[in-house]
């Protein structure tokens, strides 16, 4: 099989989720990947976690828009960006969605000091804007990216396939293979 057919075969069955029978990813690549510098330019971790045990604990920083009032606990997450210019700039996170009563604080602070969020600001949404005008999908998928940050497998993979894009262009085999794979 070809290269291109391999890829359409990919996408095929992604779209199908049909995956059951796939190889996971090696933990030597996972691990390659994992300390790679790409894989900060995609996704961005927070530097700083608190649980809040009500919004009147809570402070709105000059930058943000005002949160709704909240008499539950919450957890509030700070992202750090340094700028090309050397300047650091911060943004906040707040969530909930669990009962944190009834869970461990360390637990639920460690598990969200190690989710990653679509970085939108790397190097990776800039390339995909400095590609944006090579064709339908590239715009679309540039436009998509950076309103959603992530995107579900089948569907990425549905609209590549639905676009015809050129599986012999490496740049397009590049962005299959982080999107979908990592």
């Amino acid at each position: 099989m070809d290269t291109e057919n391999a890829y359409r075969k990919f996408l095929t069955e992604i779209r199908d989720e049909k995956t059951e029978n796939w190889k996971s990813i090696s933990e030597k690549a996972r691990n390659k990947f994992k300390a790679s510098d790409l894989r900060l330019e995609m996704y961005e971790y927070p530097d700083s976690v608190w649980i809040l045990k009500n919004s009147t604990f809570d402070k709105i920083e000059s930058d943000s828009l005002n949160f709704i009032k909240s008499p539950f606990p919450y957890v509030k997450s700070r992202y750090k960006h340094t700028n090309s210019d050397g300047t650091i700039e911060y943004f906040y996170s707040r969530s909930s969605g669990e009962n944190i009563f009834e869970v461990d604080y360390d637990l639920i602070i460690d598990r969200e000091m190690n989710s990653l969020i679509f970085n939108y600001i790397g190097k990776y949404l800039q390339a995909l804007e400095s590609r944006k005008d090579k064709g339908k999908f590239q715009k679309e998928f540039y436009v998509t990216k950076k309103s959603a940050g992530f995107l579900f497998p089948e569907s990425t993979a549905r609209v590549m396939l639905n676009y015809d894009i050129d599986l012999n262009d490496k740049l397009n085999r590049k962005i299959i293979f982080l999107e979908l794979a990592y």
